[in-house]
């Protein structure tokens, strides 16, 4: 399956940087070949986008969703093989994917926090009666 993009990346832009976070950095010509574009082993420049818009431009949040793009194809080939004295496992490799994708998260939302962009406050209505702490709630009230 061909994953055409702008060969080599440009860490310049936000789709080279999240390129580079994945690590989906080789690539071979296209075929018929097209002068500046290559064929990446994991991702399109398109399905990078994606990731960007979902993330609303955040680059580390798009590598999170990256990772969580890896982790559902890892565990959907995902296979336990044992023959004689070898064994191959590649059931955890989800599961791996995904704790990277949260370390991801985690690093786009301490950006975001520096930033001041989470700050926010709701107002949530909690119930139709107000009562002092600790009291008893009488049976007839609603809350």
């Amino acid at each position: 399956m061909a994953n055409p993009g702008v060969a080599p990346l440009n860490p310049a832009t936000p789709v080279g940087q999240v390129r580079l976070n994945l690590g989906d950095t080789t690539y071979v010509a296209l075929v018929p070949p097209v002068e500046g574009e290559g064929d990446y082993n994991n991702f399109s420049d398109e399905a990078i986008e994606g990731f960007i818009a979902a993330a609303s431009g955040n680059p580390a949040s798009a590598t999170g969703y990256g990772y969580l793009q890896l982790a559902a194809i890892a565990a959907s080939s995902g296979s336990n093989v044992v023959t004689d004295d070898l064994q191959v496992d590649t059931s955890k490799r989800a599961t791996e994917f995904r704790q990277i994708a949260a370390a991801w998260f985690g690093r786009a939302a301490d950006a975001d926090a520096e930033a001041g962009l989470n700050e926010y406050f709701n107002i949530v209505p909690y119930g139709s009666y107000i009562h002092p702490e600790l009291s008893a709630f009488p049976t007839h009230w609603r809350y």
